[in-house]
């Protein structure tokens, strides 16, 4: 399970950036990414950014669900 601060998230979701984080260069505002797969840890997960199609490993302090909202 991918989960932080009482948010919990599986392979398949997307996700968007949180406003501070944007301004790092994988993390642009705007832009969708999809969970492909679980890190090992609860906060972190690998992502495809669906714009560039790059996976990064990325971190839930950076990103919030889509439904979320």
């Amino acid at each position: 399970m991918i989960a932080f601060a009482g948010r919990s998230y599986r392979v398949g979701d997307l996700m968007r950036a949180m406003p501070a984080a944007a301004s790092l260069s994988k993390h642009k505002k705007g832009n969708l990414v999809l969970i492909v797969r679980e890190a090992g840890h609860p906060r972190y997960f690998y992502g495809v950014v669906c714009s560039t199609g790059e996976e990064h490993l990325m971190s839930l302090e950076n990103y919030f669900g889509i439904n979320d909202i």
